[in-house]
């Protein structure tokens, strides 16, 4: 864990002082490209998320999610993930869903306001974002990737500016 620490710093650090982008990895195929002049003074700080806190207190937290993360049957395609989270499709009630899952669904209606989830794409990528009173989140799906797929969070954020930032930070390979 302190190697990731070690290697977060020298990256944050060389990108600052050079003025460059700098590149959060979640997985071999899901990045976040910041602008430095915008997090400067900023932190990152791991807990269960890869997190960004600017000096203005907005927080952005991502993580990959596969089905093993999520505790989910190896059947279960996680692109479909957000569909089903978000109410966008009916979960049928089969063995590809585990209690917890549908607890987690249940609990999205209270926290995000899932009338306003916006569905982008962009070259084989989908993008799914709403908000809620304090915070957002989104998720990022490459169309041919099965593996895993990205789980964003921010707060202090509107839903504009959110979708706006995955928009133009996320990078899949």
């Amino acid at each position: 864990m302190k190697i990731i620490y070690v290697v977060l710093l020298s990256a944050f650090v060389s990108s600052c002082v050079n003025n460059e982008p700098m590149t959060l990895s979640f997985s071999p195929v899901f990045k976040l490209v910041v602008d430095s002049k915008a997090i400067g003074g900023s932190t990152i700080f791991y807990s269960d998320e890869l997190s960004l806190k600017m000096k203005d207190s907005k927080l952005i937290s991502a993580a990959v999610l596969s089905s093993d993360f999520e505790k989910l049957p190896d059947e279960f395609d996680i692109r479909n993930y957000p569909t089903y989270l978000l109410g966008i499709e009916d979960l049928e009630e089969d063995a590809s869903a585990t209690k917890e899952f549908i607890i987690t669904m249940n609990s999205m209606k209270y926290l995000y306001d899932l009338e306003s989830v916006q569905i982008l794409e962009r070259e084989g990528v989908t993008f799914y974002t709403t908000c809620g009173p304090e915070n957002c989140l989104g998720y990022v799906v490459k169309g041919d990737f099965r593996g895993h797929i990205l789980s964003i969070r921010s707060s202090e954020i509107d839903q504009h500016k959110f979708t706006q930032f995955l928009m133009g930070a996320v990078d899949v390979k």
